[in-house]
């Protein structure tokens, strides 16, 4: 016996749109993250990385999270670690 398992009613275009766009919205999400981060270290001009999830503008975010946020601006070259422990942003 064959079993249907799509939903009646529903394309299977249209599930994919919802993915879709469930996907640009996380997206949106980790770029204000991302924004908001970099934000914070270019007005505050070598900051502390512990200091960093403290600041009232990012605390919302997770300590984790914004240690790969981090990570990800030093790979796209945004900012660098001008001593152990510090993060600037590249001017």
């Amino acid at each position: 016996m064959v079993y249907n398992t799509t939903k009646r009613g529903v394309s299977s275009s249209r599930r994919k749109g919802d993915v879709e766009s469930h996907q640009r919205k996380h997206t949106q999400v980790q770029s204000s993250k991302r924004q908001r981060v970099y934000d914070v270290i270019y007005h505050m001009h070598m900051m502390r990385v512990n200091a960093l999830p403290s600041e009232p503008r990012i605390s919302s975010i997770d300590e984790s999270e914004i240690k790969d946020i981090i990570k990800e601006l030093k790979q796209k070259g945004l900012i660098y670690s001008p001593k152990p422990g510090y993060v600037d942003c590249v001017d």
